[in-house]
């Protein structure tokens, strides 16, 4: 069996990164998206009888999406990449979809508040879109749409990626001492600057980190391809083992360490999901992972209310029908907005840049 090849540099290395489809990496994607859906059709049960056992390690998914940020930044920053290119790449990859749904939700929750997330004042829609942690404690600090939370992450990273370019190329070991300081910090502020030090929330920064030293280290690897559907089942089996440790481990360690044998596991398992058809057909739909995880809230809202408003489609449906139904519901939207929304839209904003930022965009395996 042929080592796995590096899809990524060192730390420190100074040659230009291989920037090939990561079809892995992309099915985890859709994994970790599907993930966050099943546990939130679990918890927005309309019914007294839940069929689906209790399964909030299910969460971990956004674990393995913070892990996978990391280990995608070391196979897209080069040292020529431009830090003002980079942050604005990043930023018109994520803000238009989430500022659209988030117009959305707040529109719709002052229409129909019993229907959408209830109505909130312009300022907290303001807020939630600025990818900031600007409430006046820790449950404030949580955006109008709920998976909007783990974007205030994601940004702080890309912002720290970004300004260690300006300083170092390739930038990950300042990136990674920088955002070691940022939590180090984060964590003695945290009793009166709850902004600030919100970004030491259980450390969940530390995942970005895994995801960094796993694209540096993803090259010395060689293994069989097969062993990483291995690696894979025993990092799914330990986040579900550990989800409930006591409150004093943190989560970025506890979760993030398992999270990131699983993507290992993705990574290794690459030519079986370059190869078999059944399995490129599910790393596709990794492609509308983030509009799965922004949309599949509306639909779940709507579905669970909709049941508890109409007894006669409630007692049709059951609590089987109702999971079935909303799962298949925001997976199957979420596909849909990222083929007719979220890809025009980035087209769109993308056209607009200015001359020289506008260039020419990565396949999507690279650029999520």
């Amino acid at each position: 069996m042929q080592p796995i090849q590096s899809h990524g540099a060192a730390l420190r290395a100074s040659h230009q990164p291989e920037r090939t489809a990561l079809h892995g990496i992309q099915a985890l994607r859709f994994v970790a998206a599907a993930m966050v859906v099943l546990e939130h059709v679990r918890e927005a049960q309309p019914f007294g009888v839940d069929p689906l056992p209790a399964a909030p390690w299910l969460q971990g998914g956004v674990d393995a999406f913070f892990v996978i940020s990391g280990f995608i930044m070391v196979s897209i920053v080069t040292p020529d990449t431009i830090f003002g290119q980079f942050w604005l790449r990043r930023f018109t990859r994520i803000a238009p979809l989430y500022w659209l749904v988030t117009a959305v939700a707040f529109f719709g929750g002052l229409l129909a508040p019993d229907w959408f997330f209830g109505a909130h004042d312009p300022w907290f829609a303001v807020r939630s879109a600025l990818f900031l942690p600007l409430g006046e404690n820790v449950d404030a600090v949580r955006p109008l749409l709920a998976p909007g939370w783990t974007l205030i992450f994601e940004f702080a990273f890309y912002s720290i990626i970004a300004l260690c370019l300006a300083v170092r190329r390739p930038p990950f070991a300042l990136a990674s001492m920088t955002t070691g300081v940022l939590l180090v910090v984060s964590m003695v502020v945290w009793p009166f600057a709850h902004q600030l030090g919100y970004y030491a929330f259980k450390l969940v920064m530390l995942e970005f980190l895994f995801g960094i030293a796993l694209g540096a280290v993803v090259h010395r690897i060689r293994l069989p391809a097969w062993l990483g559907f291995v690696l894979a089942a025993a990092g799914f089996t330990a986040i579900a083992m550990v989800w409930d440790a006591p409150a004093g481990y943190p989560r970025g360690i506890v979760v993030g360490i398992p999270a990131t044998l699983v993507v290992a596991g993705f990574i290794l398992s690459e030519p079986y999901w370059a190869n078999a058809k059944p399995l490129l057909q599910l790393a596709r739909l990794g492609n509308a992972s983030y509009a799965i995880y922004l949309v599949h809230p509306f639909l779940v809202a709507f579905i669970s209310t909709l049941l508890r408003k109409n007894e006669t489609m409630a007692n049709a449906l059951g609590p089987y029908g109702y999971t079935l139904t909303a799962i298949a519901a925001g997976l199957l939207v979420g596909v849909l907005v990222h083929v007719f929304v979220e890809k025009p839209l980035l087209r769109l904003v993308r056209s607009a840049l200015p001359r020289g930022q506008n260039v020419r965009l990565l396949p999507v395996a690279v650029d999520a």
